[in-house]
């Protein structure tokens, strides 16, 4: 949970969009939330430079 609460909301947002959020979905968000505050601030790197499939 450390690593996410370092990223800005922007940022979680942008992560879940190339993880497959669909904006039209809201109430996906919380999953996807739930998702990344999982991950290392590695893994939320390597999503963001490299796409889903890192």
């Amino acid at each position: 949970m450390l690593a996410i609460d370092k990223l800005e909301h922007d940022k979680i947002i942008e992560v879940a969009q190339i993880m497959g959020y669909d904006s039209a979905k809201p109430t996906e968000l919380n999953q996807y939330i739930n998702d990344i505050s999982k991950m290392d601030l590695w893994d939320i790197s390597r999503i963001i430079f490299f796409g889903k499939k890192y």
